[in-house]
């Protein structure tokens, strides 16, 4: 059983180099065409508007093509983020301070959406964490969970210390649509939002597990959809009453 498991894990490594690499060729191919069909519409949107041209289905074919233009940006951006080898530069850091900026980032897109958040984070000691790492991962969890609140609704965060499990757990619940049985969320493009990508929860997974950490889906909650992030206590820096190490692969 443990030799299938091992085997398993290296098929799924080589799986994910060969995507990785076919992302990377694939942002840099389309990445110039993007950029000059996005200056295209600019330039278009601006003579459109200095000739005071009051064609609406002119305006709105550019606004269609502008749309669709930052949705492709936003699908290379994924790609690239999950081509770039995880070079974790570890720093004495404050899960708190990281999940606060992760949600000023994502405050205004919140409130658009009728999103209230509730953040209640326990006494949290300091983790080694490369902060725009972790901030990247725990954005895409939040993301993840207002995608799937159309409509509006709530937004938890919860974080605490396990002692006997040696990890800082990070909870974050919405009370969306949920996920359909039998899908993987953590498989690379896999998606049940339209024009989401399917690369922001694997992402999130690929940094934390480079922290040392997981993230898993708790199934048995109710409406909505839990996600928790564990990340282990070091033992290596004094930096509260709690000591932790973090081993990277």
């Amino acid at each position: 059983m443990q030799r299938k498991l091992v085997q398993q894990k290296a098929q799924d490594s080589q799986q994910i180099a060969v995507l990785r690499t076919a992302a990377a060729v694939f942002a840099h191919e389309i990445a110039n065409s993007l950029n000059v069909v996005s200056t295209c519409m600019q330039i278009l949107q601006t003579e459109h508007e200095r000739h005071n041209d009051r064609n609406l289905v002119v305006q709105e074919m550019i606004e269609s093509a502008s749309t669709e233009i930052e949705g492709l940006t936003r699908l290379l951006n994924d790609f690239r983020s999950f081509a770039r080898p995880q070079a974790i530069d570890f720093r004495p850091t404050h899960i708190r301070i990281v999940i606060e900026e992760a949600l000023a980032l994502y405050t205004t897109a919140l409130s658009a959406r009728g999103i209230a958040v509730d953040l209640d984070l326990q006494t949290l000691p300091a983790l080694m964490l490369d902060s725009d790492k972790m901030r990247e991962a725990i954005l895409n969890v939040l993301k993840n969970a207002a995608e799937a609140m159309p409509g509006g609704g709530r937004l938890t965060i919860t974080g605490h210390v396990r002692e006997k499990e040696n990890v800082a757990a990070v909870e974050v619940s919405d009370t969306g649509i949920g996920v359909p049985a039998g899908v993987d969320v953590f498989q690379l493009f896999m998606t049940t939002k339209p024009g989401a990508s399917g690369l922001g929860l694997p992402i999130a997974a690929q940094i934390i597990t480079a922290h040392g950490g997981r993230i898993q889906r708790i199934i048995e909650r109710g409406p909505g959809t839990t996600f928790e992030i564990l990340l282990p206590l070091s033992r290596a820096h004094k930096l509260s009453s709690f000591h932790f190490r973090i081993e990277s692969e």
